[in-house]
């Protein structure tokens, strides 16, 4: 399965995080032949002198830099065999499904690639996809197959986290924009999102999170890693040169720090609250751009130089926020709204 990058925003790489960097020379060797027999559907394959770091490690490197290899094997065993390791794969799909499935991810992937308008920058080419996936998937509680790839968010339009981020990942490599996956935990449960560069920078970007509870939002959209910490826990990093990796691969591979806001969302919108004086300010010219209706939504993000923070609802500081913000809507002529956030984040 491949297709051509979409002739638009094309980046100078960050080297420090391609395979190519990440990997030493016999793990780049092992990752290219991993690569290769997926592609191909081989069920086994011998590496001969082989450590099991160095496989594990390439595997892990194959799995989360390949989103369009929808049928990256689900499990795998290791044995050794004398002079090396085999490695037997999984497939969750036979060769002919995954011939037709490819088909219809390809058809999936142009389509929304064809319609992205021409001569729009790096961010304007993230927000436009990533507007585009959520309009299109819905998460799936019943976690089928599908759901953790690619194909499922994009094509049966029904995903989990990490079927939301291979797609994410998926249409911004087409696009011409490094991103990648982080593996991590959200309320204590698994969970997967992912990372993007920028103008030569790093942000977080979790498209599940921004299309729950039926509310499609962009609360996390390019974050940085304090930003993220708030209620996201990434999972430890392991280098190349590792003792011992978990056969779970629970871990994840070398990521950037995320420190810049500039291409965050709400600074991109004027919309960023940095000081408990500015929310109304704020508010009163998002109010004044634009003529609101039913439904719509006014988003707004709080810096962490501002002490204030989305408060219980309930409580008296969710009373007194939210009389500051209905003072400044019934201002302007608005009578009715709806507040919502998330709890404790700023």
């Amino acid at each position: 399965y491949m297709t051509e990058r979409h002739p638009g925003v094309q980046q100078n790489p960050d080297t420090q995080y391609l395979v190519g960097h990440i990997l030493t020379n016999r793990q780049l060797q092992i990752y290219n032949r991993i690569v290769a027999a997926v592609q191909n559907y081989e069920q086994e394959i011998d590496f001969p002198n082989c450590k099991s770091t160095d496989l594990l490690y390439a595997f892990s490197a194959a799995n989360k830099y390949n989103p369009d290899l929808f049928w990256f094997p689900t499990q795998y065993s290791m044995n050794w065999r004398r002079t090396g390791y085999t490695l037997t794969l999984y497939y969750p799909y036979s060769i002919e499904q995954v011939a037709w499935m490819s088909d219809k991810l390809q058809e999936a992937v142009d389509r929304l690639l064809t319609d992205l308008p021409s001569g729009l920058d790096a961010y304007a080419t993230e927000l436009y996809l990533h507007d585009r996936l959520v309009a299109v998937t819905e998460y799936d509680f019943n976690y089928r197959t599908n759901a953790f790839n690619a194909y499922g968010a994009l094509v049966d339009g029904s995903a989990v986290c990490e079927g939301y981020a291979r797609a994410m990942q998926l249409l911004l490599h087409k696009s011409g924009l490094e991103c990648l996956l982080v593996n991590g935990t959200l309320d204590d449960e698994g969970h997967m999102w992912n990372i993007v560069k920028l103008d030569g920078q790093w942000y977080h970007l979790d498209p599940t999170l921004n299309d729950s509870d039926n509310r499609r939002s962009h609360a996390y959209f390019n974050l940085t890693d304090l930003a993220i910490s708030a209620d996201h826990t990434i999972d430890r990093q392991l280098s190349s040169n590792v003792n011992e990796i978990p056969l779970d691969l629970d871990f994840n591979l070398p990521i950037p720090v995320c420190g810049e806001i500039a291409a965050c969302y709400f600074v991109k919108t004027n919309s960023m609250i940095f000081t408990d004086e500015h929310l109304e300010s704020v508010l009163q010219t998002k109010l004044n751009q634009k003529q609101y209706t039913a439904g719509d939504i006014i988003e707004l993000g709080f810096a962490d130089t501002c002490s204030l923070s989305y408060p219980a609802a309930g409580s008296p500081a969710f009373t007194a926020f939210e009389n500051r913000i209905s003072n400044v809507v019934f201002a302007a002529g608005y009578y009715k709204f709806y507040l919502t956030g998330i709890p404790g984040s700023k």
